[in-house]
């Protein structure tokens, strides 16, 4: 039921106040994918084509096995345990986060799933962190673990944002068939 406080223009809000951290993270990222179709279709309309699109999913899909075959230091935030056992299988060195569900506007709550990112990533020191939590979770402690990354620990490391991309290629949920992922839809 709802509360009889809830007004609808406050969810509005929120989303406006989300959207507008995630718009800050991108301008201020080193790489943004062109993960939509509309992205590709308007880069040629400004004269300056994309080739294709690339999305979280087909990224991950490659980067993930060139960097269990490098064995490369990577910290991984996943979705859920299955998916962090399921590549951990693949990836025995790489280091595992599995937040319990949180509110992204909870701000203890995000400061508590980054300690345990930091904790780890001075433990494990990785070249690479992956977030797969979700939109718009993902961008939003991304920028939050960067900002508080502690200079003892010496160079930053690359954060990318995959969304549900670790499930996929878990095998957990499906993507969308090859002829409409080639027409620029997903699920």
């Amino acid at each position: 039921a709802m509360s009889p406080k809830y007004k609808p223009w406050d969810n509005v809000q929120l989303r406006r106040a989300v959207r507008s951290v995630e718009a800050e993270v991108m301008r201020r990222a080193q790489y943004v994918l062109p993960d939509g179709m509309p992205i590709v279709a308007a880069s040629r309309l400004l004269g300056a084509p994309l080739a294709s699109r690339l999305t979280g999913s087909g990224l991950f899909e490659m980067l993930w096995p060139a960097l269990v075959a490098q064995d490369r230091p990577v910290l991984v935030l996943t979705a859920s345990t299955a998916i962090a056992r399921r590549l951990s299988f693949e990836a025995p060195a790489a280091a595992f986060v599995t937040p319990p569900l949180f509110d992204v506007e909870d701000a203890a709550a995000v400061d508590r799933v980054i300690d345990e990112l930091l904790r780890e990533a001075e433990a494990h020191r990785p070249e690479l962190v992956l977030f797969g939590i979700g939109h718009p979770k993902d961008p939003i402690l991304a920028s939050r673990f960067l900002e508080r990354w502690p200079l003892a620990l010496g160079r930053r490391p690359l954060c990318c944002c995959l969304g549900g991309s670790f499930a996929m290629y878990a095998g957990f949920k499906r993507r969308a068939p090859r002829w409409m992922q080639n027409a620029g839809l997903e699920w």
